[in-house]
């Protein structure tokens, strides 16, 4: 992939993105099929595995992910502590 960020970057990104939650009982409950060129993976991960994964330097994450991420879905009191409320509000 095209890292589309920073200095050293050959473009930049402008756009607005969603990022979706969806609370079911069994993965198999979900059917996901993103588009091949806006998406190259998608995987179910614990809190502590995502966190784990943004440490991991050969995985890619867009910067606004990792922005909404770090401070409304993994910050203290953040989206992932308490997902009753945030599936409700």
């Amino acid at each position: 992939d095209t890292v589309t960020h920073g200095p050293e970057s050959p473009w930049g990104e402008h756009e607005i993105d969603y990022v979706l939650f969806f609370t079911v009982e069994s993965k198999d409950q979900l059917t996901v099929e993103p588009h091949p060129d806006e998406v190259d993976d998608v995987c179910w991960v614990t809190k502590q595995k995502l966190l784990a994964m943004f440490d991991d330097k050969s995985l890619l994450f867009s910067p606004w992910f990792r922005i909404i991420a770090h401070r409304w879905m993994l910050s203290k009191d953040g989206w992932w502590d308490d997902l009753a409320a945030t599936m409700t509000t």
